[in-house]
């Protein structure tokens, strides 16, 4: 992600100012997941989200921060969306899986 980054920051391309706020986005959400704001961090991916739409990786690291949050249930339901289009996507299988086990 880190290139990526760099290549939008470098870029004076108006139509990449929504991947250039998608960027920023998921850097604050890591940001505050890594400060402990789980709730802070979930809004910074939706945010992120909004930029582009059906970002498989970017629904994942939501349901990350939902369930940091405590927020299990919407965790599943996100990991649930991203593997009803991409059901090979081995990191949201797995979460999704150890959050219903910490459902029970």
């Amino acid at each position: 992600m880190i290139w990526l980054l760099l290549a939008l920051a470098c870029s004076p391309e108006p139509e990449l100012a929504h991947m250039r706020r998608a960027a920023a986005d998921w850097e604050a959400g890591v940001a505050a997941l890594e400060a402990g704001e789980a709730s802070r961090a979930r809004q910074h991916f939706q945010d992120a989200r909004q930029e582009r739409p059906g970002d498989a990786v970017l629904v994942t690291w939501e349901a990350r921060a939902a369930a940091e949050a405590g927020q299990l249930d919407d965790a599943v339901a996100l990991l649930d969306e991203v593997l009803a289009q991409w059901p090979g996507f081995a990191e949201a299988r797995y979460n999704r899986a150890a959050y219903l086990a910490r459902l029970g």
